[in-house]
């Protein structure tokens, strides 16, 4: 809520015809104004690195929320030039990710993705990272660090990369996730299969390997009782945030498909 009105606040200012510079200095200000406020936030959030500065999170948060807030208004533009298009058309709106024959992703940032077998690990996590191809991606913050393309870790917070190196680097990433999902598997002698392994493997990419211990509970809890967790994992701190809601649903009926087809 903070956040919020404090964007609406430098919406005004916009309005209002504030310049670059006026607002340079109101965010330096809520900056100083609010460190105690973003310490108590950082502590709330489950993280599995150490934060950056203070002064870096409240930064990264805000510019955020005023990119989100500056982009209101061809968001509305788009969504009602959508509304416009013939039904047959909607339904047909894919992107394509990788090279080759390429596989089609349903469209929207956090859309489940229809089952598909010969969808790959890297191809489903991307239909939850982003909503359309870009010739290139800027980072931004997301909750605990800087991220680019995919959902992968950005190097800096200006960093910019193509639409080759985006997918490059979710390749690996999610190549990492599995990696680390087999791992658990064969150290607590999990038999799980396919299905059940892209489902944890789109968790860790998103979470990381201490949540996947997390949702085990190092390697105690059964196959049933872990597909009934992934659900849980859907909020920042207290915070239950819709996107999640969406990943952790698809995840949950991918993984529990997998447990009733076995």
């Amino acid at each position: 809520m903070f956040y919020k009105d404090t964007t609406l606040k430098f919406r005004k200012m916009i309005e209002e015809g504030a310049t670059g510079v006026q607002l340079s200095d109101a965010l330096l200000s809520d900056i100083k104004r609010t460190s105690g406020l973003a310490s108590r936030y950082s502590q709330d959030m489950d993280i599995e690195e150490p934060v950056v500065d203070l002064e870096t999170q409240i930064r990264g948060r805000y510019e955020q929320e005023f990119k989100e807030s500056t982009d209101y208004l061809s968001a509305k533009e788009r969504m009602l030039a959508s509304l416009n298009m013939p039904e047959d058309i909607l339904k047909s709106k894919t992107i394509s990710i990788g090279s080759g024959p390429e596989p089609k992703l349903n469209k929207g940032l956090g859309s489940r993705p229809e089952k598909d077998e010969g969808q790959s690990i890297a191809d489903f996590i991307a239909s939850f990272e982003q909503s359309e191809e870009k010739e290139s991606y800027e980072a931004y913050w997301d909750e605990k660090q800087y991220s680019i393309g995919f959902g992968t870790k950005a190097k800096s917070k200006d960093e910019v990369i193509t639409h080759e190196e985006a997918l490059s680097r979710l390749q690996d990433a999610a190549q990492k996730a599995r990696e680390d999902v087999v791992d658990v598997a064969e150290k607590f002698g999990y038999d799980w299969n396919e299905d059940q392994i892209k489902a944890l493997t789109s968790f860790t990419y998103n979470l990381g390997r201490t949540n996947l211990l997390r949702l085990t509970e190092n390697g105690t809890r059964g196959t049933e009782e872990i597909s009934d967790m992934i659900l849980e994992y859907d909020k920042v701190g207290n915070t239950v945030k819709p996107g999640l809601t969406e990943r952790r649903q698809a995840e949950y009926e991918l993984f529990s498909a997998g447990s009733i087809v076995d």
